[in-house]
């Protein structure tokens, strides 16, 4: 509870903080633009300013597709790993949410032979096993057919 508590906070203090500097870089620019920006206009050439335009939108469009090709993909529990929302679903590992590596070898967990897969994590290097709600171990293959009916 206590440790729910201090991260609650702590991302709270961290968006509070990212906002005020920008209200305050905001106010220093409210300041400085009407003083600096007739300047500059009078002084550059318009080739210079619509260079500048052309690249700060292209700048911007960059930053959106990384910021939407990088964005979080939500997971979705089920066989005690988790499963991403895509076509063919993905298999993620259930502690630290990295991609789980299929391996075509045979897999036997606890003396259990589970098939032809193997789930293994790509950070924690574990062999990852598939169980139903009553913890029976179900083969990748048939996990990954009943996540598709599911939908």
């Amino acid at each position: 509870m206590i440790n729910t508590i201090k991260t609650t906070v702590t991302k709270h203090s961290v968006v509070i903080g990212i906002t005020l500097i920008v209200w305050l870089l905001l106010q220093i620019l409210k300041e400085l633009l009407p003083l600096v920006l007739p300047s500059i206009l009078q002084n550059s050439p318009p080739k210079l300013i619509l260079l500048l335009l052309v690249l700060s939108m292209l700048g911007n469009l960059i930053l959106l597709t990384l910021v939407i090709l990088n964005r979080n993909k939500k997971l979705k529990l089920k066989f005690g790993i988790y499963w991403d929302n895509e076509t063919d679903p993905n298999p993620y590992c259930p502690i630290c949410k990295a991609p789980l590596q299929v391996d075509e070898r045979a897999f036997t967990f606890n003396e259990v032979n589970l098939g032809s897969l193997k789930l293994t994590c790509l950070k924690c290097e574990k062999p990852i096993p598939i169980r139903d709600d009553n913890s029976q171990y179900v083969p990748f293959k048939k996990a990954k057919e009943l996540i598709l009916k599911s939908r």
